[in-house]
């Protein structure tokens, strides 16, 4: 999804529709510099074949003074070729992980991983001195690309680490949260 963004800092929340309801499933900020916001869902599987001939719904929801206003409801739909094509080239040919983003943050982050087959996964929060502060996922994934939104609103200000282990792989990176 990609929308013109407003002048200002400005918070956009993207809306899915999951059982008849709409579920927030990304917050992203935007400011003066940014000209267009835009959003993948990488939580959307098509390889498995369930969702052939089905529509996903979604809607961008932003704070307009003191209501909420919505953009109009956003159709996508699922068709065989792009299953097709999501077996082909949606699959990463390698274990990576991307910085989170915003960085830093308050009080929340979204972390970006790709593993390339269907393993164990588990992501970890640590403070600076090693200790375990939040386990964040553990369990198995299919191989594919993912953004796991990650609440740190009972932590205090400071710089964390997040470690992502695949299988027998391991990968981290340093965070900031500032309240």
């Amino acid at each position: 999804m990609i929308w013109g963004s407003l002048s200002g800092n400005q918070v956009y929340n993207v809306y899915k529709r999951i059982n008849g309801v709409y579920i927030c499933i990304a917050v992203l900020n935007s400011n003066n510099s940014n000209n267009i916001q835009s959003y993948i869902d990488t939580t959307v599987n098509i390889n498995n074949g369930q969702l052939a001939g089905t529509d996903l719904l979604y809607k961008v929801g932003w704070l307009n003074g003191e209501r909420f206003s919505y953009t109009n409801i956003v159709t996508v739909p699922i068709t065989n070729s792009a299953m097709d094509k999501s077996l082909e080239e949606n699959i990463p040919s390698e274990f990576s992980i991307e910085q989170n983003y915003p960085n830093p943050f308050n009080p929340t982050t979204t972390i970006g991983y790709s593993i390339p087959n269907t393993g164990r996964v588990s992501i970890k929060l640590f403070d600076m001195l090693g200790r375990e502060v939040k386990d964040l996922f553990e369990g198995i994934q299919q191989a594919g690309t993912y953004d796991l939104s990650v609440n740190c609103s009972n932590l205090a200000s400071g710089v964390y680490i997040y470690k992502i282990e695949y299988n027998d792989k391991m990968l981290s990176k340093k965070m900031i949260l500032q309240k």
